[in-house]
Parts: structure tokens; C-alpha cells; sequence
């Protein structure tokens, strides 16, 4: 089936694919932004937190990342008023519908790597030390 005959949802799904993988800094920005619209240093706090503070976003990486990902059509600005407690004065952004889709796909391409090495003993997914679900 070629891919201008495709159901929108496939040709949704096609078009992720060729966003993966993601990497690890950009997961962390789209999980972030997956439930609420953030601005960013409200980014960076939600990382720090979701990260137990191992990863700490410098401004100036944080921005030309959003930049990248608004390139990518993943993300979006979006008006301040829309967010909980908006400030006029900060940016906010979103993850829109490719990023949802592209973030699923990348979080099922995560699962399934996972599952392939516990399933070969390389990790135990069981295991309080291991990964756990």
C-alpha cells in the first residue's frame, strides 16, 4: 500500500518511525511535556525532578533542543494562557499529535529492546535491582 493511500493513522505512525530513535535528552523534554504544557524552566525542574537531579538542563542546550524539536514538528509554543498558572512573560510549549504518536513509538521500541534482553538474561526486568516495569 503506498503511503498517499494509507490510513491517516498509518501514515501518523510511518512518520514517527522516522523520528527514532530519540534521544535520551529529547524523551525526557517530550515525557515532560506529554501531560502539561511547560515553559522552560519549568522544563528543567520536571527533568531534575524525573531524574532524581541526574540530569541538569543548561538554558542554552535547553533552548536550541526546543528549537530542534519545534524544527521537528514535535513540539510547539503555545499561549501562556492556556497553562495552569500562566506567565505572560515565559514561552510555553507542548508536544503536539505527531509527538504523542512519536513519543508512543519510541517508548514501544524502548519496551521491546528491554524485553529482548531480559529475555536473552542480559538484564532481569524482575529484579529489584534490575529494571523494574
Amino acid at each position: 500500500m503506498s503511503s498517499s493511500n494509507a490510513s491517516p493513522a498509518l501514515r501518523s505512525h510511518e512518520e514517527a518511525l522516522r523520528h527514532l530513535p530519540v534521544k535520551p535528552v529529547d524523551l525526557l523534554v517530550m515525557l515532560s511535556l506529554a501531560s502539561e504544557e511547560l515553559h522552560g524552566y519549568g522544563l528543567v525542574k520536571a527533568i531534575q525532578e524525573r531524574t532524581n537531579g541526574q540530569v541538569v538542563l543548561v538554558p542554552t542546550n535547553l533552548y536550541a533542543m526546543l528549537r530542534r524539536l519545534q524544527q521537528t514538528e514535535l513540539i510547539v509554543r503555545c499561549d501562556a494562557t492556556a497553562a495552569p498558572n500562566a506567565d505572560d512573560r515565559r514561552r510555553y510549549y507542548r508536544l503536539t499529535g505527531l509527538g504523542h504518536v512519536v513519543l508512543q513509538a519510541e517508548a514501544e521500541r524502548l519496551r521491546n529492546l528491554l524485553s529482548a534482553a531480559d529475555g536473552q538474561g542480559l538484564i532481569d526486568l524482575g529484579s529489584a535491582g534490575g529494571v523494574s516495569r
